[in-house]
């Protein structure tokens, strides 16, 4: 558990030079598995829902693919508005509990709530009611994920400074998201088919998979707290701003700094990789395979293969940087997926489950290190801002991936629509044949598109310049000035220095 520590001391476990830079810090194994615990809800909810929602709203729901793209982009132009303002909040909260931990507490009963609510389809005979349903349905839970996942994805920024700790810290919360990704590959179905109807089967999911994510968020509110050197009081000229034009100031400041920047483009570009890849599989092993009975272990495949490469990540990190390994990555993701199309319906079911787990093993790196990468980036933020914005980097960093997911899911059902796709005559049901032109579409952007995706973002990987080395450079300096502030000419070199090359 993190403990309190009396302001101007570095927490237990580290030592720290004379002007308070953190030389050495441990994270306990406690702390890093309570805090990761909470990305069972954060990935584990987002995986089911890019497994089985767009196939569940034209399946089940019988809502046309089109009009289930309408559903997920417009929730995303609500969160454009409600991330960001969400980052500000919890940066400006001021309470007993902190700046972040107020949030778990309220999400615990909203996650439950929301996430059911989610896959209940109603009996509605109009489309336009079935459509308003899940639209409002999706609303909900995108604004739900956003109260609980800004705060959290800030906090980890809070809770170590050490820049191989946070790779460490960071692994272990994509371990526990990866580990609710395994269930959400291998469980939903089996849960499904268990009842009379898949509209029965699709609510019960939802119900036991929301007990699951609401679980851990009272334990963190109780266990992990943030640490008191870094947090600063309101800034006074901040508080005397128009309400409107603080909250454009925290959205478009945070893209001001170079290096933030940079990871967006790793980080947009991989969960862009990852929604396309998660969204299409359903279809690539139900109509271009036939095999519908293989998805689950498919999809088990792919994630297991993620959490066992997580410690090869995280050695990589330690000799290449965070964006070499990220780009190691990024390399096996696009061989495994460009194999794929090759792949023809009678290939042995044991290649089938090689090339998804080699697919995992490079989705691996994808996923973990921008967030291994983001507690840094909001050292960054303090050097260029003079004040710690971790809410305001998390809420863009939740809003692009939720952006990110948004652009895939539509794109995918606008593709389904015009390439032909035909919906099965009863609900659940997975014969029915598609047109040549739907399977073809389906394998190429299965195939290709990860392979220019990540392409993109491994141009940004190699262009980061925050090495172990610089961020050593950097806490220095940021604990040198938060006691003495800029009172010499060196330091004052040092700033110039820094921001030249991060900001």
């Amino acid at each position: 558990m993190a403990h309190h520590q009396q302001a101007g001391h570095p927490p237990q476990g580290t030592t720290s030079s004379r002007d308070g830079a953190l030389a050495r810090e441990r994270v306990p194994w406690r702390t890093r598995l309570i805090y990761g615990s909470g990305d069972l809800f954060g990935g584990g909810a987002y995986n089911i829902i890019n497994f089985y929602y767009l196939i569940f709203l034209t399946d089940v729901a019988h809502v046309r693919p089109a009009l289930a793209g309408i559903i997920v982009l417009a929730s995303r132009i609500w969160d454009a508005v409600s991330d960001p303002l969400m980052g500000s909040i919890t940066d400006r909260t001021r309470s007993r509990f902190g700046r972040r931990r107020p949030y778990f507490l309220a999400g615990s009963v909203l996650i439950f709530l929301a996430f059911a609510l989610h896959w209940y389809a109603p009996a509605f005979a109009s489309e336009t009611a079935r459509f308003a349903y899940a639209l409002f349905s999706y609303i909900f839970f995108a604004t739900v994920f956003t109260l609980v996942m800004v705060p959290y994805s800030a906090l980890a920024a809070e809770i170590t400074l050490d820049y191989h700790e946070r790779t460490r810290l960071n692994s272990v919360r994509l371990a526990f998201s990866l580990g609710a990704g395994v269930a959400a590959a291998l469980v939903p179905m089996p849960i499904v088919r268990a009842f009379p109807t898949p509209q029965e089967g699709y609510l019960a999911m939802g119900i036991i998979f929301g007990l699951l994510f609401a679980a851990p968020w009272p334990v963190i509110f109780l266990h992990i707290r943030e640490r008191p050197e870094l947090q600063t009081p309101l800034p006074s000229q901040a508080a005397a701003q128009p309400a409107f034009r603080r909250w454009t100031r925290f959205f478009l400041e945070p893209l001001q700094v170079r290096a933030f920047r940079l990871l967006v483009g790793m980080h947009l570009t991989a969960y862009l990789t990852i929604d396309v890849l998660s969204a299409l599989f359903a279809y690539y092993a139900t109509y271009s395979l036939g095999r519908p009975g293989m998805l689950n272990l498919l999809l088990g495949a792919v994630v297991i293969s993620q959490i066992l490469f997580l410690p090869v990540y995280t050695r990589l990190s330690r000799r290449l940087s965070k964006g070499g390994a990220w780009r190691v990555g990024a390399l096996v993701t696009g061989a495994g997926t460009a194999a794929l199309y090759l792949v023809p319906p009678e290939v042995p079911g044991w290649l089938l489950y090689g090339l998804a787990a080699w697919v995992g093993a490079g989705l691996s790196g994808a996923c973990m290190l921008p967030w291994a990468i983001f507690p840094d980036v909001t050292d960054v933020g303090e050097l260029a801002f003079g004040e710690r914005r971790e809410g305001s980097f998390s809420g863009l960093m939740t809003f692009f991936r939720k952006v990110a997911s948004a652009v895939a899911l539509f794109i995918v059902s606008l593709i389904l629509d015009l390439s032909g796709y035909v919906a099965p005559e009863s609900a659940g049901s997975a014969a029915q044949l598609q047109p040549e032109s739907f399977v073809q579409a389906t394998r190429l952007l299965l195939s290709f598109l990860p392979v220019l995706l990540l392409g993109l973002g491994s141009v940004a990987a190699r262009r980061f310049p925050l090495s172990p080395e610089r961020h050593r450079q950097l806490l220095a300096h940021l604990a040198h000035r938060r006691v003495r502030g800029l009172d010499s000419p060196e330091a004052r070199r040092v700033q110039a220095e820094l921001e030249r090359a991060l900001v």
